[in-house]
């Protein structure tokens, strides 16, 4: 019985051994095949990309400047609707998140107001001129609206009825530095 058990080990580990062998072979012979026939390493015909006509004859000051995502031109104030009707309307400073004390009084104001009736409501905050929508802007907007939620809460709204959204550039003719606070329709 051990002659048996001893002869069929050694065939399975034969077995066993010439596939891995045959696996090996077959592995190298592909990765040295794909190697060979990889695109990058042939030649190519190129021609170097021209400028853009307005490109022509001028220099960048910082190389980090050819780097930089181009920013949409701002929308002509001109041609852009009104506000939307808001709820309140609270302006800020350029480049400011603080609330002074005329809008913290509305806020107050507006908050006891707020608690006799139900539904949400939307804080909608704007930062920078229109059509604006870098990082910048997109943060400036949230601190602002951030800080009108705030207060919000501290006067006792529940913050689930709140929903914040930090815009950026304005899309209408209003104030572009303003949190506008809008009945939500969900």
């Amino acid at each position: 019985m051990n002659q048996n058990c001893l002869q069929q080990f050694a065939r399975t580990s034969c077995i066993a051994s010439i596939a891995a062998t045959a696996l090996l072979i077959a592995v190298l012979a592909i990765s040295s095949q794909s190697a060979t026939a990889a695109p990058y390493d042939r030649p190519v015909d190129a021609e170097p990309l021209g400028f853009p006509d307005q490109m022509r004859g001028t220099t960048l000051s910082d190389p980090d400047d050819a780097l930089a995502a181009p920013t949409p031109a701002p929308l002509a104030t001109s041609n852009l609707p009104p506000p939307s009707a808001a709820l309140l309307r609270i302006s800020f400073s350029p480049e400011q998140a603080t609330l002074d004390d005329v809008a913290l009084g509305d806020i107050v104001f507006f908050a006891g107001s707020l608690k006799s009736r139900g539904g949400r409501i939307a804080l909608k905050g704007y930062a920078g001129e229109p059509g604006a929508t870098g990082s910048n802007e997109r943060r400036l907007a949230l601190r602002r609206v951030l800080a009108v939620r705030e207060q919000l809460v501290d006067q006792g709204i529940a913050p689930e009825r709140l929903t914040v959204y930090a815009l950026g550039g304005v899309k209408d003719s209003g104030n572009p530095d303003r949190v506008d606070i809008v009945q939500s329709g969900r």
